[in-house]
């Protein structure tokens, strides 16, 4: 009598087979889930990060015209240029003895424009996202972990 009630709860064995593909197959598409969302990310990841080294280029770029341009302004100011355009110009210098001085109440006088260049080696601050800096297999892991915390604490079981 066990035997024939044994026997009527006894899968046939097509249908072990079929559940065994089934859940082969269900763990391959968790795993291609897993791959993709992990594919994807690291392609986000991947294109800030070559958005910020382009903007740092350019930055760079930017800094390096700007100290052109103020070389470039600091020799058209040079005494010396300037006093060989107004020899050309047909201006003369005077004597010492013969000029006069006069002070403008109120006039301070040309105002040197010096700035300093920025520091080649400060702090940057990230660009990328904390998320884009974690692995999907650290994000899982920290998941779990709190999950777990969770439920000790009976966070989930209340």
């Amino acid at each position: 009598m066990a035997n024939r009630f044994l026997q009527a709860f006894q899968q046939a064995p097509w249908r072990i087979q079929a559940q065994r593909l089934g859940l082969i197959f269900i763990g391959l598409v968790i795993f291609g889930l897993t791959a993709g969302v992990y594919l994807s990310i690291s392609a986000s990841a991947y294109q800030a990060g070559v958005e910020v080294q382009r903007y740092e280029f350019r930055q760079e770029e930017l800094q390096r015209q700007i100290a052109d341009m103020q070389t470039q302004k600091a020799l058209v100011i040079n005494s010396t240029n300037i006093t060989k355009k107004a020899k050309d110009l047909g201006f003369e210098i005077p004597p010492q003895d013969s000029v006069i001085y006069l002070l403008v109440p109120g006039y301070t006088g040309p105002q040197l424009d010096i700035k300093t260049s920025p520091a080649s080696k400060e702090i940057k601050r990230s660009l990328i996202k904390p998320a884009f800096t974690q692995s999907l297999w650290e994000y899982l892991v920290q998941g779990v972990l709190l999950m777990g915390g969770d439920m000790r604490s009976g966070g989930l079981l209340q």
